[in-house]
């Protein structure tokens, strides 16, 4: 349950893997390690991993940040490397995906150490790459070679030590080839790699004498948390069915010799597994749902009706293939526990329900048009695309490695909806309801609004980037995780809007954090957290009422600015260079206690400070009043 307050926000959200019996057909896994429940100490012997002879043993550590319980400490050492490995029962066809979650901790050289994938010796080849699919290496950038040679490509030239990067490798067995995906960003794709089917892990710490002739303890660690592999492809199709509106003639690989005319049509043909294949263009039904199925299904759009038209997808654009519900009925109800794919595909006039099954979306996106509400649980691999207004109603659940992206319309969240990845790029979030989000949140343009709640969990990471303005109206965003602030953009809050922060919300530019207009209730910044200004040389201004926490400024000036009110204990922790301005000239209410530390400043150059029930607590080389009353 979500209770929001005038207090301490708690908030409390499980989640496990494969509650639903039916996920195991969605995502077979065959490797599964969050560490948590893995003893401290050496990893060798715990969970199938085991060190090579007269080698490291990488280490299970506790770590102080409460949303990573325990991760894998790795450390590349001269002479003395980690070297081990797993065999896992993985999949011997289809996709396959291996993805982790990598902070770098003073990453002075680029290989640090790697994650390596493995199969038996080939045969006919020779060289260390003869059992090697490829290997992703960390360090001060994150790079993966590949191929039957070893070629190498940068996936993140420069990485950014005390972060984490969530790193998911797609890789086909039939196609041999892989791509990486890097906080949601797909940065290689179609590379190729080694034959043969995967029988085992490597993790590797680096010896960094081939970088640094004279290595030093100390010069670089590696974190691991919640490294997965599974398989995402559901069972491979008996018998493809094609739809067209005007019934033309099909062709290979179409079971039917001529097009149904609506999917339903199809459904009905079908049996367990099957694929439904649809022609371009604008698919409408009867009833209650275009398209209602107990059946196990994959259903993919962007074909041509024509007779070789069939085999392979024309238009990789999920707007080429409408099914629309006219605003009466579903897109697609899914009956019973049923497992169904949806590929290519533009849902308008009517969502999905899904009240017991669950939707699967993978290779292909998915979009959300016009006038629909959707419902239950999504596991997807790419991404489900939200293009004009639609409702996610309560108790939606959307997980997998793809995002929900806004980009248009509005995302309207009636009753509890969790995702774990989520981007904003334009258009809004909106309603009454609460958005959980698990992992990973960007936002980049458009707009939070409504009367509810958007939460980012201790386990989330947030990111505030680009250049656009982006606009907080009325909503309530509460950060337990890392919230970070990047780029030019600035934040305008109005209509009473709140940014609730109980994790850390880091400062890495200089802008504004501003109230649009003047209309409404003032918005606040309530922080129980740290807010720190770890970037910027310039200035940051809070131009709305703030209040409590710690305040870290390690550069350039932080502003509390426009006629503020801060409220609760404070403290400032200002580095040497650093300045607090706590009035910016203008007049403030102030209670609670302040205080201090650090080298830098905090001042007052001018204006009026009430103090109403307040206790300055600051060393004086701290506090400087120059000017004002």
């Amino acid at each position: 349950m979500w209770v929001k307050s005038t207090g301490t926000l708690c908030i409390v959200f499980t989640l496990s893997f494969q509650t639903n019996p039916a996920m195991v057909l969605a995502q077979q896994y065959w490797e599964e390690d969050s560490f948590d429940e893995l003893s401290l100490g050496d990893l060798h012997g715990q969970h199938g991993w085991m060190s090579a002879n007269g080698r490291k043993s990488a280490q299970v550590v506790g770590w102080p940040e409460p949303e990573h319980g325990q991760v894998l400490e790795i450390r590349g050492e001269p002479d003395h490397p980690i070297i081990m490995g797993k065999h896992v029962s993985a999949p011997t066809s289809g996709i396959q995906v291996i993805e982790f979650e990598v902070l770098l901790r003073n990453a002075e050289f680029p290989s640090l150490a790697k994650i390596e994938v493995q199969t038996n010796p080939r045969p006919n080849e020779t060289g260390k790459w003869a059992n090697k699919k490829f290997q992703i290496y960390f360090g001060s950038s994150i790079r993966i070679n590949y191929g039957p040679s070893g070629d190498a490509v940068l996936l993140v030239p420069n990485t950014v030590n005390e972060r984490w990067y969530h790193v998911r490798a797609e890789f086909s067995l039939q196609d041999e080839v892989v791509s990486v995906i890097v906080d949601g960003s797909t940065v290689v794709s179609g590379l190729p790699i080694g034959k043969g089917p995967l029988v085992s892990l490597g993790l590797s710490g680096w010896d960094r004498t081939d970088e640094d002739p004279d290595p030093q303890d100390g010069s670089g660690w590696v974190f691991l948390d919640n490294l997965y592999g599974y398989a995402i492809e559901p069972p491979d199709p008996r018998d493809v069915w094609c739809v067209h509106p005007n019934v033309a003639k099909t062709g290979p690989p179409c079971k039917n010799e001529y097009a149904f005319a609506t999917i339903q049509q199809a459904i009905d043909a079908a049996s367990h597994n099957d694929e439904v294949r649809l022609a371009v263009g604008r698919h409408v039904g009867t009833g209650s749902a275009v398209a209602g199925t107990a059946k196990n299904l994959m259903f993919t759009g962007g074909y041509l009706s024509r007779v070789d038209g069939w085999k392979n997808v024309y238009s990789v654009n999920p707007d080429s293939t409408v099914v629309d519900g006219q605003v009466t009925r579903w897109a697609f109800h899914i009956l019973d526990e049923a497992i169904v794919t949806l590929r290519n595909l533009s849902l308008q006039g009517g969502g999905v329900n899904n009240p017991s099954g669950q939707v699967l979306i993978h290779t292909y996106n998915v979009h959300l048009g016009q006038n629909g509400s959707s419902n239950g649980r999504f596991a997807i691999t790419s991404d489900l695309v939200f293009k004009a207004a639609h409702t996610l109603t309560d108790g939606t659940y959307v997980t997998g490695s793809g995002f929900v992206r806004v980009a248009g319309g509005y995302a309207d969240i009636a009753g509890v909806v969790s995702a774990r990845h989520w981007n904003l790029l334009q258009g809004a979030i909106t309603g009454s309801g609460t958005l959980v989000i698990k992992r990973l949140f960007n936002w980049t343009g458009g707009t939070m609004n409504g009367s509810g709640l958007t939460a980012l969990e201790s386990t989330a990471q947030g990111r505030l980037s680009g250049n656009a303005t982006k606009y907080l109206n009325q909503r309530y965003l509460d950060n337990q995780g890392i919230l970070t602030w990047m780029d030019a953009g600035h934040i305008g809050a109005y209509n009473g809007a709140v940014l609730g922060n109980q994790g850390l919300f880091d400062i890495q530019n200089d802008a504004r954090f501003f109230r649009y207009g003047n209309t409404g209730q003032m918005p606040s910044f309530i922080n129980t957290g740290t807010v720190r200004k770890s970037g910027g040389s310039g200035n940051t201004t809070m131009e709305i009422a703030f209040s409590g926490g710690l305040v870290e400024v390690d550069s350039g000036t932080f502003f509390l600015s426009a006629n503020n009110t801060l409220t609760g204990s404070t403290h400032f922790q200002v580095q040497s260079g650093a300045v607090v301005d706590l009035n910016h000239g203008t007049s403030h209410t102030y209670s609670g206690t302040l205080s201090g530390s650090g080298s830098g400043l905090v001042r007052m150059l001018g204006g009026m400070l009430t103090g109403d029930d307040l206790t300055i607590d600051m060393p004086g080389s701290l506090l400087q009043v120059s000017g004002g009353t």
